[in-house]
C-alpha cells in the first residue's frame, strides 16, 4: 500500500476555505433559504398548535373541576369538647373560632390550638388578616386575638354596640352614651389611640354599623335616623391619614341614599380604597382615590326586588332577593360586576359565604354553589347543624355534640 503524502498546512487551509465557501453559497441559495424558512414556520406552527391544545386541555380540566357536581361528602375532621349546644362558629385563618357559653377556642386540623375562658351573651365578631376581635354587645370589654391566643383585652366606660378590626390589629370600638356615640381606636395591645369620632344622635343619626379599611386609616359609618316617621340612612367615610384637621376627617357623605328612599342594610371595605354599600333598592360600589384631593367614584346598580340577605366576603358581595319566581342570589365582585345570578332555596335558614363558595342550609338540607352560580352539591346531612361556617371550600358544622369538617366530593 502506497504511502499518502502528508498534507501541507497551506493546502489544508485552502480546503477549509473552499469548503466554507461551498457551504456559504449553498446556504445563500434561494431554494435553500425558502425551504429553511418554511421549515421554521412549520415548526413554529406546530409549537403553537401544541401549546393551544395544552391550554385548552388545562382550561377544560379546570372548568370540569370547578363545576363538577359532587355526589357525597366525607367527614375529614371531628372534635368533641364541652357543651356545644350554644356554640357559635366563625371562620378565621386556616381554622375556625368557636365561641361557647364560657369558652373561646381556636381550632385547626381538628385540634384545639388554644382556649380561653370567656363568657359573652350577645357576641360581636370581626376579623381581618391575622387578627380577630370580639365583644359582648352592651358589654364593656373587648378582646383582640390571633392564631396564638388572646393578645389583649380592654375595658371601656360606655356600653359597646359594635366593633371592627384592621389587618394591623388596630380596633375601632363603637360605644354609646346618653346623647352621643363614640368611635374610639385601640392598638392590638388594648392601648387607646388619639383618634376618636363623636356623633350626636340628634344631628347625625344613630350609628348602626362601622367598618375599617384593612390598613385602619379609613372608617365607614352607617347612620340611621327617623324623619317624620320615615327611616333614613346615610354613609360617612372618614380618613384619619389624610384628614385636613384634628376635628374633621370626613371624606365622603353618602346622604343621597335617603333622598332616593334607599335604606342601607350593610357596608364594608374590600381593600384600602374600595368599599360597597347595599340597600333595599340599590347596591353601590365606591372607590376613594387621592390625587390633589379626595375623590370618590361610584357605580350604582338598582335592586328591583325585596332584599332578604346581604353578606360580604373578602372580594365579593352576595345579595339574595325574593322575586315572583322565587329566591335569587347575585354575586358581585369588587368592581361592581354581577358575576353570577342564580335561583336558590326559598326557605333557607342560614347562609355560609366565602370567596370560594356559598352554602344554603335548611334543617338538614344543604345546597352548595360555586361563585359562578353552579350547583355543586344538593343533599341531606346526617346531622342537623346548629351552626355552620365555610372554611375555604369545606363546611364546618356544629351538631351539638361534635364539630365536623365536611369535604364534598
Amino acid at each position: 500500500m502506497a504511502n499518502t503524502p502528508p498534507v501541507s498546512n497551506d493546502e489544508l487551509r485552502e480546503r477549509i476555505i473552499r469548503r466554507t465557501r461551498e457551504e456559504q453559497a449553498y446556504h445563500e441559495n434561494p431554494v435553500y433559504l425558502r425551504r429553511e424558512r418554511e421549515r421554521k414556520q412549520d415548526r413554529a406552527r406546530d409549537i403553537l398548535v401544541l401549546a393551544a391544545l395544552i391550554l385548552t386541555l388545562i382550561a377544560g380540566v379546570v372548568l370540569y373541576v370547578k363545576n363538577y357536581r359532587f355526589t357525597t361528602y366525607s367527614v375529614d375532621e371531628e372534635i368533641s369538647f364541652g357543651d356545644l349546644k350554644q356554640t357559635r362558629l366563625y371562620a378565621f385563618g386556616n381554622g375556625v373560632v368557636s365561641l361557647g357559653t364560657d369558652s373561646l377556642n381556636y381550632i385547626e386540623k381538628g385540634t384545639i390550638v388554644w382556649s380561653q375562658v370567656i363568657s359573652l351573651d350577645d357576641p360581636v365578631f370581626a376579623s381581618k388578616g391575622d387578627f380577630f376581635a370580639l365583644c359582648d354587645k352592651n358589654g364593656y370589654t373587648f378582646y383582640v386575638c390571633d392564631a396564638t391566643g388572646v393578645l389583649s383585652s380592654a375595658r371601656v366606660s360606655r356600653k359597646i354596640r359594635g366593633l371592627d378590626i384592621a389587618s394591623t390589629g388596630v380596633t375601632a370600638v363603637f360605644t354609646e352614651g346618653d346623647e352621643a356615640a363614640y368611635i374610639s381606636y385601640f392598638d392590638r395591645f388594648g392601648n387607646k389611640l388619639s383618634v376618636e369620632v363623636k356623633t350626636v344622635f340628634t344631628a347625625s343619626g344613630y350609628p348602626v354599623k362601622i367598618a375599617l379599611s384593612p390598613d385602619g386609616n379609613r372608617l365607614l359609618v352607617l347612620f340611621y335616623s327617623l324623619q317624620n316617621g320615615i327611616g333614613e340612612s346615610r354613609l360617612v367615610l372618614y380618613d384619619f391619614e389624610n384628614g385636613k384637621s384634628s376635628e374633621s376627617y370626613v371624606e365622603y357623605k353618602g346622604e343621597d341614599f335617603y333622598e332616593s328612599g334607599n335604606l342601607l342594610m350593610d357596608a364594608a371595605f374590600f381593600d384600602d380604597a374600595r368599599f360597597a354599600a347595599v340597600g333595599d333598592q340599590e347596591v353601590r360600589f365606591m372607590t376613594c382615590t387621592h390625587v390633589r384631593k379626595a375623590e370618590v367614584t361610584e357605580k350604582s346598580l338598582p335592586l328591583t326586588d325585596e332584599v332578604r340577605s346581604v353578606l360580604f366576603s373578602g372580594r365579593h358581595v352576595l345579595v339574595t332577593r325574593k322575586t315572583d319566581e322565587g329566591m335569587t342570589a347575585s354575586v358581585y365582585d369588587t368592581s361592581g360586576n354581577e358575576t353570577a345570578s342564580f335561583a336558590v332555596p326559598e326557605n333557607y335558614s342560614d347562609i355560609c359565604f366565602s370567596d370560594e363558595a356559598v352554602v344554603f342550609l335548611e334543617d338538614r338540607e344543604v345546597t352548595y354553589y360555586n361563585l359562578s352560580g353552579k350547583l355543586r352539591y344538593e343533599g341531606e346531612l346526617v346531622s342537623e347543624p346548629l351552626s355552620a361556617v365555610l372554611s375555604g371550600k369545606s363546611l364546618v358544622i356544629n351538631t351539638g355534640e361534635k364539630l365536623q369538617k365536611l369535604t364534598f366530593k
